[in-house]
């Protein structure tokens, strides 16, 4: 599947500052900002991770879901990818602090965890700790012996398949990061979401991103086609069967609601309707060109 990308120029510096009334969301964002530039301005990092998930929905997608890690896939294999990270990004992460201005901030890879071990899956994630410190303050002792309290996190999947990518321009230094396409991560979510049950995983974020982003700018038929065919590519190479009831199961209705209801710490309440979303989703779902006898 060969798709034209877009490119998308983000305000990152306006992200950043929305959080400005918190002022430890508003100092976890601009060590954010650091790792996204410095992902930009490392072309090996650059050319193998592709950003997704809710830091894209946050940037690009106006999302008012707050989202504690930076998930990402890569091209790379696992073996030896997290050392190589932590060599690349220490150093970028240096340069591109000073870059925007940020003198008085510090980060570095503290730590990573394969999970699960690479010997019992297909489809590991590479979980990384970027702790971070402002000089001269307590924890800038901590950081520099790797037990630092505040962490951003990376999530690093791997094996999976990239089918549609975007470029998003960062105007902090008219540089890009590859992304997931809208209709990537509307497939994605979906793959996520109808993959619960086989996991145990409660994917109910899920639920309320897709909502937002089919309600928001309504996916066209051609839309449609293209999310189908992504959403079977991913679900086969999971072994996942999947035809147009599977999303009525009603265990993913289960363990969907539960994750669901947590987001009441993340957004206003006014914002939240599990059931109106949850149809949504369920109607899309159905919605899609699936063959006669699915």
């Amino acid at each position: 599947m060969t798709l034209k990308r877009k490119n998308k120029e983000v305000k990152i510096g306006r992200w950043v500052d929305s959080a400005s009334a918190n002022p430890e969301e508003y100092l976890r964002r601009q060590i954010a900002e650091i790792v996204l530039t410095a992902i930009a301005e490392t072309p090996e990092l650059k050319d193998s991770l592709f950003l997704k998930g809710g830091a894209l929905m946050s940037l690009v997608f106006e999302s008012p879901r707050a989202t504690r890690d930076i998930d990402f896939t890569t091209t790379e294999k696992p073996n030896g990818f997290p050392e190589f990270l932590k060599l690349k990004l220490d150093n970028a992460l240096k340069i591109s602090a000073n870059k925007l201005g940020y003198t008085s901030h510090l980060s570095q890879v503290q730590s990573w965890e394969m999970k699960p071990p690479l010997e019992r899956s297909t489809w590991p994630t590479l979980r990384v700790k970027i702790g971070y410190a402002t000089k001269n303050s307590p924890e800038e002792h901590r950081l520099m012996a790797g037990a630092s309290t505040k962490v951003l996190r990376l999530d690093i999947s791997f094996n999976e398949p990239i089918l549609s990518q975007d470029d998003l321009i960062l105007d902090n230094v008219k540089l890009s990061i590859q992304t997931y396409s809208r209709n990537e991560l509307i497939a994605e979510k979906l793959r996520a979401l109808i993959q619960q049950p086989v996991r145990n995983r409660y994917r109910g974020q899920d639920v309320f991103d897709i909502a937002r982003l089919i309600r928001t700018s309504p996916p066209s038929d051609e839309d449609r086609r293209i999310i189908h065919k992504m959403l079977l590519t991913k679900s086969n190479a999971r072994n996942l069967s999947i035809n147009r009831s599977t999303i009525q199961d009603e265990s993913i209705y289960t363990l969907a609601k539960q994750r669901y209801e947590s987001l009441k710490l993340e957004v206003d309440s006014e914002e939240l309707d599990f059931e109106r979303d949850l149809k949504e989703v369920r109607n899309f779902f159905i919605s899609l060109p699936w063959k006669q006898n699915n």
